[in-house]
């Protein structure tokens, strides 16, 4: 493997995962299966999305408006704060997105093998996985909506303290 010849940087560590999900999915194949069906989705899931975050936080990206065609991006305020928490906040933000997708997952996959068990109709099967993915879809989305809404308001709560940590320290020269 090739992160063992540099210096085990974080962005190789989480690629020497990727050969696990190969072997974690022989395990899931039921003639080998030997662990738990949902512990087996939910670590995949978490090395999935830990390797390829753009699957969870894609759905809480902003989306292209025809407004957005004729608005000036370079005037609009930028809130100023340092890249170290810009970082912060975004690796938080991921995070709890890795976690709580692969928890959905999990919990969707059993629930969709349950439902799917006793069926033999195509079309039952289909419209079971959409609404599966629906419900998967609404709270994927109101999760990234939560722990957005909580990180701004950490983020105004944190310019506000340096604001007045400021003007304190303006007093005294």
């Amino acid at each position: 493997m090739y992160c063992f010849y540099f210096n085990f940087q974080k962005k190789h560590i989480k690629r020497c995962f990727l050969p696990l999900l190969f072997i974690l999915w022989i395990l899931f194949i039921p003639k080998y299966r030997i662990i738990n069906t949902s512990s087996t989705v939910f670590v995949m899931s978490l090395i999935l999305y830990w390797n390829f975050p753009i699957l969870v936080t894609f759905s809480n990206s902003k989306p292209l408006y025809y407004e957005d065609l004729f608005l000036n991006t370079a005037e609009l305020p930028i809130i100023e704060i340092s890249e170290e928490k810009k970082e912060t906040f975004t690796k938080a933000y991921t995070w709890i997105l890795i976690i709580t997708n692969s928890i959905l997952t999990s919990i969707l996959s059993d629930y969709w093998a349950y439902k799917t068990k006793e069926t033999s109709s195509f079309f039952e099967i289909v419209g079971v996985s959409g609404g599966i993915l629906k419900i998967f879809q609404i709270l994927n989305h109101y999760t990234g909506v939560v722990t957005l809404r909580l990180i701004k308001c950490n983020i105004a709560n944190r310019i506000t303290e340096e604001k007045i940590y400021n003007e304190n320290n303006d007093e005294f020269f």
